[in-house]
């Protein structure tokens, strides 16, 4: 077969590629032992079939998200500190594990550290290869007397709480009590959308704001910082 043959066929296939994912991948090993293939277009089929994996992957993840999230328990806040009750990371992780498992999901993280913080990122991925992730700062918890180590423990069990409530919607018998917060009565609705909307105007780091009232959401913040949280944040345009 000449090479303008050659070339009218791979043109061909690559016109039907999308109506045949499933013959993709033998189509693209039957090209690569070919001689006389077009380099650059195999390589942008290969690129088509890692964009359509990718696609299908996700596809995947969300259609097993929307089927396990109902699923997920609520879980019971059986932890106490002298802010009040939390729900415990190992209480969680028993609860959820479970469920994970059985529509293909697989919950990790990683922690960063530096000398004034930890960061923690819970990665969640799916058999079908799609992953989503989210991330905390938060300080070293040196609250009471705890070591240099303890502290980094404490923050680390917190940040995988809440990363981990984060991407799987946990109920925690509603929002826990041992950070920021202490039990106190939190801000308004109303409160809660002026200073999301002053984050937006100054283009202030959400994260980096919870992370220092050490709360999992602008909406938890204690009513008693609202103002000083307020200044802070227009403070940053200055």
């Amino acid at each position: 077969m000449n090479a303008t043959a050659v070339a009218e066929r791979q043109e061909q296939a690559s016109a039907n590629i999308e109506q045949h994912p499933a013959d993709m991948l033998a189509m693209i090993e039957r090209m690569a032992i070919n001689p006389n293939i077009d380099t650059d277009k195999l390589e942008r089929l290969i690129a088509m079939k890692k964009d359509m994996d990718a696609t299908a992957a996700r596809i995947a993840f969300n259609a097993a998200l929307v089927k396990m999230l109902p699923e997920l328990p609520a879980i019971e806040k059986k932890g106490t500190s002298n802010n009040g009750a939390y729900g415990k990371w190992e209480d969680i992780q028993d609860a959820i594990l479970p469920v994970l498992a059985r529509h293909g999901f697989f919950l990790s993280f990683k922690t960063a550290t530096t000398a004034d913080s930890i960061t923690v990122t819970a990665i969640l991925r799916h058999e079908a290869g799609h992953d989503d992730s989210t991330e905390l700062t938060l300080p070293a918890d040196k609250s009471g007397s705890k070591n240099n180590v303890q502290a980094v423990g404490s923050s680390v069990s917190y940040g995988k709480r809440y990363t981990a409530s984060a991407l799987l919607n946990l109920r925690i018998g509603g929002e826990d009590d041992d950070g920021a917060s202490g039990g106190t009565d939190i801000i308004s609705d109303a409160d809660k959308n002026t200073l999301l909307a002053l984050i937006d105007k100054h283009g202030a780091d959400v994260g980096k704001f919870c992370a220092y009232f050490k709360i999992a959401s602008v909406s938890v913040l204690p009513a008693s910082k609202f103002a000083q949280a307020k200044a802070m944040i227009e403070a940053k345009k200055k």
